[in-house]
């Protein structure tokens, strides 16, 4: 019986790509950048970033070189680091489908990997947080999806066993590869990552969006 749901924070519950977004047009202004146009300079973050999986200083050291912009990567960096942030966009299902499944019953959960400064801020900034029963960061648990341990480790904070766990997310490798080694029931949520050829594991469900699990059921 499943007792407990489990997400992914970035591209799961929070449009991490709309977020970005609001920064780099803030960005754009703030730093002069005004002899790029604001969709290119957008464009090739986007390209280089990688949906956040790329290093940061050396998407804003490409930007730099390529834009021959008038401020230097380590000064980009710092900026995103501070106010990336600020403000965050969730996906517009999020807030409703995390209160509909709370009211079910059921304990709910998010495991992110990420620092504790930049994921505490999104927290912070779209309240997410206070609609869920437990947040794990991988930098304050010492340990990263896809390591079975911190999702083991979640279910242990939320009072029930893997088995008892379904876990939604986005990436085939870290989120569904990694709960499903934990011994979880998953569900992939397609968003910008493909699922890979050459991946052995397979989800238990597949959705477009988060409301479409309160249409399957669990």
């Amino acid at each position: 019986m499943i007792k407990a749901i489990l997400f992914d924070l970035d591209e799961t519950l929070l449009d991490r790509d709309a977020t970005v977004e609001l920064y780099l047009k803030s960005q754009h202004a703030r730093f002069g950048l005004n002899h790029i146009p604001y969709q290119v300079y957008r464009d090739r973050f986007m390209e280089l970033d990688a949906h956040g999986y790329a290093d940061k200083q050396d998407v804003f050291q490409t930007l730099v070189s390529e834009f021959a912009l008038p401020v230097t990567a380590d000064h980009l960096v710092a900026d995103f680091r501070q106010n990336a942030w600020k403000s965050c966009v969730t996906y517009p299902d999020a807030d409703r489908v995390l209160r509909q499944l709370r009211s079910q019953g059921y304990r709910l959960g998010i495991i992110t990997n990420g620092s504790v400064e930049s994921q505490r801020a999104k927290f912070l900034a779209s309240g997410l947080s206070a609609l869920v029963d437990m947040v794990l960061i991988s930098e304050e648990e010492k340990v990263r999806k896809p390591d079975l341990e911190i999702f083991v480790r979640a279910a242990d904070r939320l009072g029930v066993t893997s088995a008892e766990c379904i876990f939604v997310g986005d990436n085939p490798q870290t989120d569904i590869g990694g709960a499903q080694r934990a011994g979880m029931k998953t569900v992939w949520i397609k968003r910008h990552l493909p699922w890979p050829e050459e991946l052995a594991v397979v989800p238990d469900r597949v959705v477009s969006n988060l409301a479409a699990l309160l249409i399957v059921g669990f």
